[in-house]
């Protein structure tokens, strides 16, 4: 089943239209006819909103269940590039990925967006022990510690 067939399942198994489901997501009728006929790729966003709607996972609609339910780097990545203006569209078929840029897109494996989230994870994790080394008059332990301030102190 594909990602198309998964959304009118689920859809339906809520007994929701297309046009009632278009208006609860904020899209034209015909976009959501697209998706299910599988002509047109909705952005990871849209699908997420498309889940949250018919009370299902993101990861459901788009690999199905199983797998890939429980992987939550999906979200992440797919947030921090709609930060920076770009937008994940993944795809079963060829188990991939394309991260989309204002002028195209660039196809990912799996793999890669993988690598790609824990590089991002790896820097923000980088950057805020760097931002506490800064400003170690800002940091407060956790109660417990017999040393332990309030904030604002």
């Amino acid at each position: 089943m594909k990602l198309g067939e998964r959304i009118k399942a689920a859809r339906k198994a809520v007994k929701m239209t297309q046009a009632e489901l278009a208006k609860k997501v904020g899209l034209a009728t015909g976009t959501i006819q697209q998706y299910e006929l599988g002509k047109r790729q909705p952005r990871y966003e849209q699908i997420a909103n498309i889940a949250d709607t018919l009370g299902v996972k993101a990861y459901t609609l788009i690999w199905g269940d199983g797998e890939h339910e429980t992987a939550p780097w999906v979200d992440v990545l797919a947030g921090q590039l709609q930060q920076i203006g770009s937008g994940l569209l993944l795809s079963k078929e060829r188990n991939a990925g394309h991260i989309e840029f204002p002028d195209g897109y660039l196809d990912v494996t799996e793999e890669q967006m993988k690598k790609l989230s824990q590089s991002l994870n790896d820097f923000t994790r980088y950057a805020i022990n760097d931002l506490r080394k800064k400003n170690p008059h800002d940091f407060w332990p956790k109660a417990g510690d017999p040393n332990a301030k309030t904030p604002g102190e």
